[in-house]
């Protein structure tokens, strides 16, 4: 065989990999499958048009909007683990956070339906404001505001202190509000009915104490803080307390804000590890009415050469 006959497979193959590639064929198939489905309304059965429904692959997220009959359909999707949402229109309830993704598998080539039904959401509306004087708390001073341990996006708060959250699930939930310089109120037992609004109003109290409790201990369980200096202090009070026999103290008349509770002091029998407790120190939040508990432990066996 001569040296043209024996190069001539190796020839070919590179002439059609060469044209594989300037002709961008694919070497194999693709194989996708598509997702497919209908929205509805959980008492009439009638499709739910406008609907987003937003499908989160690996590598890719594909949206797209129900039509008038509720029906979806998205082509091409990759294989595997898919978590989807479905975000609908007034006046039905949207999905808090904790429930926000619906699971599913796409096996490779099989195609998928869903059928979602969708319920009736509630509102709840109301006023934050300051109990003695009245004025309204803006929106800017309420820095967290949850439903059912959840923080909703679709809240609305303005200028005068009136909000509003829409599209709610049904049923008894728990409210939390967190407002600065107030501290926090938990309000309980709000039931969210369909298809009606549940008037809430939130009441803060710049004068409304709470106290600061504790104890100071040692990893040495031998050695014990009496009359050891507790020191409060925040933008607008600084304050101290001593420990009784057993490290015990207790702040009264606190009113709500952020503090930072720290050690200054030390008694005579324990001089030696006075600078660790110089900067020994806890940073908490005093909210509106509940009493704190600050524990402190202090490690009596470091080396303080370096102090």
């Amino acid at each position: 065989m001569d040296l043209k006959h024996r190069y001539l497979p190796v020839i070919s193959l590179v002439v059609f990999l060469v044209f594989i590639m300037i002709m961008k064929i694919p070497l194999y198939s693709e194989v996708y499958s598509t997702i497919t489905g209908k929205v509805i309304d959980e008492k009439t059965g009638k499709g739910v048009e406008g609907v987003e429904v937003t499908v989160f692959s690996e590598f890719s997220t594909r949206s797209i909007i129900t039509n008038e009959r509720g029906e979806f359909a998205l082509y091409k999707v990759e294989h595997g683990e898919l978590s989807i949402i479905f975000l609908p229109p007034p006046p039905y309830a949207k999905p808090l956070m904790s429930n926000i993704y619906e699971k599913c598998f796409l096996e490779r080539g099989k195609n998928l339906f869903l059928e979602k039904k969708l319920k009736y959401g509630g509102c709840i509306e109301g006023r934050i404001y300051e109990v003695q004087w009245g004025f309204p708390i803006k929106a800017d001073d309420v820095y967290h505001l949850e439903v059912e341990r959840q923080v909703p996006p679709f809240c609305e708060i303005d200028k005068n202190g009136n909000f509003r959250i829409d599209q709610l699930p049904t049923g008894v939930c728990t409210m939390i509000v967190m407002v600065k310089g107030f501290g926090m109120r938990e309000i309980k037992n709000v039931e969210i009915k369909e298809n009606e609004s549940t008037e809430v109003d939130i009441a803060f109290d710049l004068n409304s104490p709470t106290k600061i409790t504790g104890k100071i201990t040692c990893t040495d369980p031998g050695i014990t803080f009496d009359n050891l200096m507790v020191n409060l202090r925040n933008e607008k009070l600084y304050t101290a307390t001593y420990t009784d026999g057993d490290g015990n103290y207790i702040f009264n008349d606190i009113l709500p804000g952020d503090y930072k509770v720290f050690i200054t002091g030390i008694n005579e029998n324990e001089i030696e590890i006075e600078k660790q407790l110089n900067v020994f120190a806890k940073m908490i939040t005093v909210f509106h009415e509940k009493p704190v508990i600050v524990n402190l432990t202090v490690d009596c066996g470091l080396d303080f050469t370096d102090f």
